[in-house]
């Protein structure tokens, strides 16, 4: 799972969380070359930061996800969504969070203590969300010549988190969190808690 941490216009970090020890002769070929003013891939394991989740511990963390909700009544459904709806449909289409309050909700909805469907969560004690939409993008492109666009709406997330479910939690951490994982959407990083 490939995730994106675009740091500066002109420094970029590419984390990819693998079964295998991974292979980047592809990418090499494709896009580079191999130690790229010292880039060389860093590779670690990554049983002992999960080993390290529990329930009740608490970590700062980042994440870019894809915010999106279901719906059967989009305010303004496009040719594609009206065609979906008036079908067999049963889960609605989606669409986009847009504005940042919206997707620190939708953040906010999927992390609740009583519903932490990732195992964590942002809430603090009074209920107020730990964390904040600290930058959101929009990419817009192709797969293929001919494609209809495909468009992208991301969020990256900072805060702090509880664990609530360590065992859906150390799942999140190996899968990823939300829709987008092929678009560099979904890669949960932690580093020690602080308040």
């Amino acid at each position: 799972m490939p995730g994106l941490d675009v740091g500066s216009p002109h420094v970029s970090q590419l984390y990819v969380l693998t079964q295998r020890h991974p292979s980047w002769a592809k990418l090499v070929d494709d896009a580079g070359w191999p130690d790229a003013d010292g880039g060389a891939a860093d590779v670690r394991d990554y049983e002992s930061l999960l080993g390290l989740v529990v329930n009740g511990r608490e970590f700062s963390f980042r994440l870019r996800a894809n915010p999106v909700w279901r719906t059967r009544n989009p305010q303004t459904p496009t040719d594609s969504q009206t065609s979906a709806l008036t079908g067999s449909r049963a889960r609605g289409v989606r669409v986009a969070a847009l504005s940042a309050e919206s997707q620190l909700q939708w953040l906010v909805e999927r992390t609740r203590e009583d519903h932490a469907v990732w195992g964590f969560s942002v809430e603090g004690e009074d209920s107020h969300p730990r964390a904040q939409v600290v930058a959101r993008n929009q990419e817009r492109f192709r797969r293929r010549p001919g494609d209809a666009p495909v468009t992208i709406r991301s969020a990256t997330y900072e805060g702090l988190l509880t664990v609530v479910d360590a065992d859906r939690m150390r799942e999140s951490l190996v899968s990823g969190v939300g829709g987008g994982k092929a678009y560099g959407c979904g890669l949960l990083t932690l580093a020690p808690g602080r308040r």
